[in-house]
Order: C-alpha cells, then sequence, then structure tokens
C-alpha cells in the first residue's frame, strides 16, 4: 500500500507538471495551407510507434524494478504524446491556444468525466472555461488512479514469456491510445475555440 500511494502521488504530481511544462514546447510545425490531414496521420504513426515502444521496453521490468519504472513509463508517454498534441494545433495555427484544460481534454477525456463542466463542442465551435487550479490537481490526482490501477503491479515469474506477453499488452494499449488522443486533438482543433468565463451559462453562447 505504501508503493501505492508514492507511486500515486509522484504520478499525480508529475502530470501536473507535465501540464504546465509542455508550454516550453515549441512545435516546430506551422499552418498549412491546405488541409494537415495526411501530415497529422504521419505525426500520429511515428507517435504511436514511439510510446507503443517506450511503455513495452519499460513494462518488461518485473518485481520491484517493474514499480519504479511504472511512473516513467506513464510520464514518458504522456510527454510523447503531448507533443504531438501541439503539433497537431500548430498545424491548424493554433498552438498558442493550447492551455493546461486542452491538453489535459486531449490526454484524458476518455479517462474521467471532470471535463464535461469545462468544454462543450458547439458544432463549429469549442466553447472552454478555466479550470481552477484545486479542480485541475483533483482531477490528475483521479486520473493517476485510474492509470496506475490499469497497471498490474508486476511479481516474480518463473514463466520466460509472460513478462514479454505483458509487455506487448501495454506497449500495444499505447500505441492504441496514442491515436486517440491525436483523433481527439485533430477534431478539438480543427474547430475555433472560444474562451469563457467559468460563471459563464453554456446557453448563452449557444444560442
Amino acid at each position: 500500500m505504501e508503493n501505492y500511494n508514492s507511486i500515486l502521488s509522484a504520478v499525480s504530481d508529475q502530470i501536473l507538471n507535465l501540464l504546465s511544462g509542455l508550454h516550453s514546447y515549441r512545435s516546430p510545425y506551422a499552418k498549412t495551407i491546405g488541409s494537415p490531414d495526411e501530415l497529422i496521420q504521419e505525426l500520429t504513426q511515428k507517435s504511436s510507434l514511439q510510446t507503443g515502444a517506450a511503455s513495452a521496453a519499460l513494462a518488461l521490468p518485473q518485481g520491484g524494478l517493474g514499480l519504479v519504472t511504472l511512473a516513467p513509463e506513464i510520464i514518458l508517454v504522456l510527454r510523447l504524446q503531448g507533443k504531438l498534441v501541439k503539433d497537431i494545433a500548430a498545424l491548424y495555427g493554433k498552438e498558442h491556444q493550447v492551455t493546461s484544460e486542452l491538453m489535459a481534454y486531449c490526454l484524458f477525456n476518455d479517462k474521467t468525466s471532470f471535463f464535461r463542466n469545462v468544454l462543450k463542442d458547439a458544432g463549429a465551435r469549442v466553447l472552454i472555461r478555466p479550470m481552477a487550479w484545486n479542480f485541475l490537481k483533483e482531477a490528475t490526482y483521479q486520473i493517476a488512479k485510474g492509470l496506475i490501477k490499469g497497471k498490474k503491479f508486476p511479481k516474480p515469474k518463473n514463466g520466460f514469456w509472460l513478462p514479454i506477453f505483458g509487455s506487448l499488452l501495454s506497449g500495444g494499449y499505447s500505441f492504441l491510445e496514442t491515436r486517440n488522443v491525436a483523433s481527439r486533438a485533430q477534431k478539438l482543433f480543427s474547430k475555433d475555440i472560444i474562451s469563457v468565463q467559468s460563471d459563464e451559462p453554456w446557453a448563452e453562447e449557444t444560442a
């Protein structure tokens, strides 16, 4: 339990640092003249292979070493996915609009219901409310619990193939999840993004 709590705290804190730290990343891409779909597909494939390989490699260690590599695996995959999100935003000319809220939405929308009151899809527009720090901190804590729960705490096994099989599963999951992140980012940044006040009803914006 102590190991679980320490890893949970570390992952939660590092997710918060990641969301703010990605602001320093500057995408090498710029807004395309035509549709960026083909380039986004290429970037998504490259990033998916990177996250899959990283996750598979870091999932190989067993026992105590497996616990040590758990947090770095999660954060490395999220960092690669976060850079992909900013690259996609840049191809739509909206890198400057990537806030912590939008980044968290792209990375974690399928893992929590926290974003229902933060972001609203209004057809050709997306309405976004600023998220209070305490709210974001609680969201990342719950997300960290879900991410860790999805990982089996490894125990030493005599079977040679079991760790390899688990590694391949972890890599495959990260590969597919990266593609999901890219899909959310593309759908989001292809629309107009409008910031609204935190206390402003959605209805007033969509009427």
